[in-house]
């Protein structure tokens, strides 16, 4: 056997094992770092939405939300930050004879909250107001007999990308949603939880 076979065969006979040491080693440390840090999702709370209904006849119907969430950071030890955030409001319509459908009324992205150290809240504030004026004449009616009644049922719906700072730092995706905010129009709503 010349000096280069044998070369080679020392680089694999010792390499691999040390190889498989060092990523068992890997493993074990990033396991372990999972087990102590234990990362949380960041959350939402509902903290208030006033509806400000602009007009609504038989087809259109237009208003806008004022929304304030209040963004929490429930970890010790990272930092969260928010990459974007997309708020879309929704009307459930359900009769007994009909299967529940949900309306889109109103979607856009709006300004992520800013960075929250460990253990930390803010407040955070935006408005969204309707796509379209028109809806169907049946989903019309029900949010003009909900507001005769003095409330309307209506869903906020959060989608939006985060990350933690100095650990894995890819980004996450966080959906978040309120459901059965009840409101009546110019009035507060609130409090409510995302889960």
């Amino acid at each position: 056997m010349d000096v280069s076979a044998m070369t080679v065969f020392v680089i694999i006979c010792c390499g691999t094992p040390i190889l498989v040491v060092g990523l068992v080693f890997l493993i074990v440390c990033g396991i372990v770092k999972e087990a102590k840090i234990k990362p949380e999702d960041p959350k939402f709370h509902l903290h208030s939405a006033t509806v400000s209904l602009i007009k609504a006849s038989a087809f259109e119907f237009t208003a806008k939300w004022d929304v304030t969430l209040v963004a929490v950071n429930p970890n010790h030890k990272l930092t969260v930050s928010y990459h974007s955030l997309h708020a879309t409001i929704l009307y459930e319509t359900s009769d007994s004879d009909q299967a529940k459908a949900r309306v889109l009324l109103a979607t856009k992205p709006v300004a992520p909250p800013p960075a929250l150290s460990t253990k930390t809240e803010t407040t955070h504030r935006f408005r969204i107001e309707t796509l379209s004026g028109h809806l169907s004449g049946d989903v019309a009616k029900k949010i003009s007999e909900g507001r005769g009644r003095g409330g309307v049922t209506f869903e906020l719906h959060m989608l939006g990308w985060y990350r933690y700072s100095l650990y894995r730092t890819e980004l996450r995706k966080l959906e978040a949603a309120c459901h059965d905010s009840s409101s009546g129009f110019r009035q507060v709503i609130g409090p409510g939880h995302f889960h």
